[in-house]
């Protein structure tokens, strides 16, 4: 069992934790230190967050707050086999962002819902990228999408070495070593 803790409404309430065992438990509400990190996200009143198992290895988990409980497993929109990274964001909080990093051809994918449903999740694709063409690895960090610019502009890294990564049409300019850009037009894959 877990607790869940409601900041707003002073509120805590015990849940119990589903049957099974998964290898990758990355489940996060509230906080106990100053220190924090980000494992899901909010949308809509639900928590989404992504989760692997030994028979999946690889599904997004929503707990449901209205009903306080989990739903069932959403499938990804692409093979979990070939999946190394996956991270999740928002879009203008009414869209999931999902982004998927390939191991069996070094691409990094984006791509957004159409629809929610309590069963299914129906994606778009945003963006494809061939990582190679970039030269960098950019790992699963956290993201952001600029709809209005059509771009996505990634952080992530390893241990000490963290990275952005900007890809889009309009390519900027940042002063640091461990920045890097990416032209969306250039790098953008055919399906």
């Amino acid at each position: 069992m877990f607790v869940v803790w409601n900041p707003y409404l002073c509120k805590r309430r015990w849940i119990k934790w589903p049957s099974g065992r998964f290898e990758e438990d990355q489940i996060a509400f509230g906080y106990d230190n100053s220190s924090c990190g980000i494992f899901g996200v909010s949308l809509k009143g639900d928590y989404y967050s992504y989760a692997r198992d030994q028979e999946s290895h690889g599904f997004l988990w929503c707990f449901d707050f209205k009903r306080e409980r989990f739903g069932p497993r959403l499938p990804l929109p692409v093979d979990p086999s070939i999946v190394h990274g996956v991270s999740l964001s928002t879009v203008r909080e009414e869209q999931l962002g999902l982004l998927v990093n390939r191991s069996d051809t070094y691409k990094m994918e984006v791509l957004v819902t159409n629809k929610i449903e309590p069963d299914a999740v129906f994606w778009t694709n945003f963006l494809k990228v061939d990582m190679n063409s970039v030269g960098k690895y950019i790992g699963s960090g956290s993201f952001y999408i600029v709809e209005e610019e059509n771009m996505v502009v990634v952080f992530g890294g390893r241990k000490r070495m963290f990275r952005t990564c900007i890809v889009g049409d309009n390519e900027a300019e940042v002063g640091s070593r461990r920045t890097f850009f990416a032209n969306r037009s250039a790098s953008q894959l055919s399906d």
